[in-house]
């Protein structure tokens, strides 16, 4: 215990701080526990409820700008350029990208929202791609199956994805063979969040 420090101070909180002085842990009068970095940014926080917050955890969600007939027999990736939230900042809207800060798990969720898919492809999927590769495959529909051409089709799924400081994930659509004719409505979302 040579390397911590406990200092009670006259405001009723209980520091614990490491000997380099780069994180404590404050205990509040009250109840509330703070873990704070060197900068005072709380980085968790556990309120007298027991609700925890992690403040500064790597999390996003945007939205899709309108894309119009998806091309065919190539993989495209969708253009989420409108940011709903972004903890951290990590989240690119000009490269529709998201570049983990840290290493860790994170769990993607996308739901793609397609008008006037054409049932004359062979199939349409929804992929995350991890750097340049593909991961995996979130949803996958054979649009054979239809009379016609659906109106709405929704398309969903989620993956946990371990990722390196600065691996970044996407979301890319492949319609084989049809019409290029497939558009993409602007409720369609990716979001991601770091678990562990």
């Amino acid at each position: 215990m040579a390397d911590n420090i406990i200092k009670p101070d006259t405001s009723n909180i209980l520091e614990l701080q490491d000997a380099g002085a780069t994180s404590r842990l404050e205990i509040i009068d009250g109840g509330t526990t703070l873990l704070r970095d060197e900068g005072g940014t709380s980085a968790l926080i556990i309120g007298t409820d027991g609700a925890i917050t992690k403040p500064i955890q790597p999390s996003f969600l945007a939205k899709a700008t309108s894309q119009t007939n998806i091309p065919i027999n190539t993989q495209t990736t969708i253009t989420f350029a409108t940011e709903i939230f972004d903890q951290g900042g990590n989240f690119d809207t000009s490269a529709y990208t998201f570049n983990a800060p840290v290493a860790g798990k994170y769990l993607f969720t996308v739901v793609l929202i397609v008008t006037s898919t054409d049932s004359a492809a062979d199939y349409f999927s929804v992929a995350l791609f991890k750097g340049g590769s593909e991961y995996t495959r979130l949803s996958m529909q054979d649009e054979g199956q239809f009379n016609g051409d659906p109106v709405y089709w929704s398309f969903s799924g989620s993956t946990l994805m371990d990722m390196d400081a600065s691996d970044t994930a996407l979301i890319r659509v492949y319609q084989a063979a049809g019409t290029a004719q497939a558009d993409i409505d602007t409720m369609s979302s990716f979001s991601g969040f770091l678990v562990a």
